[in-house]
């Protein structure tokens, strides 16, 4: 009869382990925005100006100046302090303004991620420059989404690649995306996504991978009484 039990509870072992961990529940957590806004192609940023508009903002004979350049790109800042477990999956949630939230000749915009080299500090308070402008649009690309006129007075959500949650797992302070319009004409027009932002929803949606040792106590617990019932069944 002993040997029996013994052989019985390891094969049960594994499947109530494995069984436990699919049934434990991935943790999600939000994490509104720490600071965003954009460079211009000038290397200008106004650090009291949470706009996060993207894109062509020229109209044929504008002036260049702040307000008129053929390439702006944006920038969102999340604290990760709080964030102790492994990440399994992220999306950058972000809302697009009613009119003129997008505005385009096209049907659509790519609207691409990127990582970010430029010192966090430094993008925030306006110091990066050219180079931060260059920056928010090169590099490694954490995500992408085709942005149309139908996303206008939503939030939508940018799922970020395997290259992204690397980073945020290697990443327990400030973290940083840039953002640039990869589909823009090259022509003095409007390509904007959005445009007239200020203080609208801007999130980082993480999935959290549940801790190991939770699964193992609930796990071990399960073992322990269905080695009582099967001793008790065979006593």
């Amino acid at each position: 009869m002993s040997r029996l039990h013994t052989r019985a509870i390891p094969p049960i072992s594994l499947f109530i382990l494995s069984l436990f961990a699919t049934l434990v529940p991935a943790q999600t957590v939000n994490i509104n925005f720490k600071d965003r806004g954009w460079y211009n192609v000038q290397g200008i940023h106004q650090p009291t100006n949470t706009n996060y508009l993207v894109g062509d903002n020229r109209i044929a004979n504008c002036i260049p100046d702040q307000s008129c350049q053929d390439d702006f790109r944006n920038f969102f800042v999340f604290d990760l302090a709080t964030v102790t477990q492994q990440i399994g999956s992220a999306k950058l949630a972000v809302y697009v303004p009613t009119q003129p939230g997008y505005t385009s000749a096209d049907p659509s915009e790519n609207y691409e991620l990127h990582d970010v080299i430029t010192p966090i500090q430094t993008l925030i308070l306006g110091g990066g420059g050219t180079s931060a402008h260059a920056d928010l649009g090169t590099g490694v690309v954490f995500g992408s989404r085709l942005m149309t006129a139908a996303d206008m007075g939503k939030v939508v959500e940018i799922p970020l690649n395997a290259a992204a949650i690397a980073a945020l797992n290697a990443n327990h302070g400030l973290f940083a995306l840039g953002g640039s319009i990869t589909t823009l004409d090259q022509i003095p027009n409007f390509e904007v996504v959005f445009a007239a932002s200020s203080d609208e929803l801007t999130q980082l949606r993480l999935t959290l991978v549940p801790e190991p040792s939770a699964i193992l106590l609930l796990s071990i617990g399960a073992i322990r009484l269905l080695g009582y019932r099967i001793a008790r069944s065979i006593s």
